[in-house]
């Protein structure tokens, strides 16, 4: 459990890469399927041209170009201050609780060290009291 704590600003500082790259990764996704609508909405154009405005082209004309002028492309920063501000809260959350628990688990750490010196001290009393008696005495 040392090594977490050791390590702490290593994997508080690995959470919110995280989350940063969640967020760009979110974003392409967005601009992926942006791209797809748009493709999509000049491909249902070009089919109700070819069509000469056959009635059931046109229907799916006119839902893209709805769904495609309610959208927007989006930027690669756009909401990036919340994402910041949400992962710097879950970061300091997980500090403070990481810091809460050091507590007990390093209280009883300290209890288990304790119980292993007087052991070992116990142990050594013990073998040089036998050492000090000789072999006809044990």
């Amino acid at each position: 459990m040392a090594w977490f704590y050791e390590n702490l600003e290593l994997i508080v500082g690995g959470i919110f890469a995280t989350g940063v790259a969640m967020h760009f990764s979110t974003r392409w996704l967005e601009r992926q399927n942006y791209l797809e609508l748009r493709a999509e909405y000049e491909h249902a154009l070009r089919h109700t041209r070819e069509t000469r405005g056959d009635p059931a082209a046109v229907v799916r004309q006119t839902e893209l170009y709805r769904a495609f002028m309610r959208s927007s492309f989006p930027g690669w920063f756009d909401g990036f201050g919340r994402c910041l501000r949400l992962w710097l809260e879950f970061c300091a959350v997980f500090t403070l609780v990481a810091f809460f628990f050091k507590g007990p688990i390093m209280h009883g750490e300290e209890e288990y060290a304790k119980k292993q010196a007087r052991a070992a001290a116990a142990e050594k009393v013990t073998n040089t009291r036998l050492a000090k008696a000789g072999p006809a005495q044990r």
